[in-house]
């Protein structure tokens, strides 16, 4: 089995218009590519903001993230569809036991709308 190089968060209620072997080589590239074009394809699709964009974006998923862990000018959201790379990836996954002395940034999302949605590129 080959290693998982890509990880994709999608959303349960829409989906893409596009075809499978479109979305097969915008992630991966073509078939055939060198390694220097594939190297193209190896990178994480995070479409992201810094700030609310209507009402319930700030009462439900921005004021509900506690600002004793994570300032509000640092918070990000992302759109349902977000691809990361195994680097990224596993760099949100370490950054508790790298960066914070193994506290967990995780409870600070609990009372927040699409916590999927803010988690990951705020991290």
């Amino acid at each position: 089995i080959p290693p998982v190089d890509r990880f994709i968060f999608v959303s349960e209620s829409c989906l893409p218009v596009t075809t499978m072997e479109e979305t097969e080589m915008a992630l991966f590239g073509p078939k055939n590519a060198s390694d220097s074009s594939a190297s193209l394809y190896d990178k994480s699709w995070v479409n992201a903001r810094s700030t609310p964009n209507n009402g319930y974006s700030r009462q439900l998923q921005w004021d509900a993230i506690r600002a004793d862990n994570i300032p509000p000018n640092y918070i990000w959201k992302a759109d349902q569809w977000m691809v990361l790379t195994r680097r990224d990836a596993e760099a949100v996954a370490t950054l508790p036991s790298q960066h914070l002395n193994g506290r967990q940034l995780w409870p600070a999302f609990r009372k927040c709308r699409a916590s999927d949605e803010i988690f990951f590129p705020t991290v």
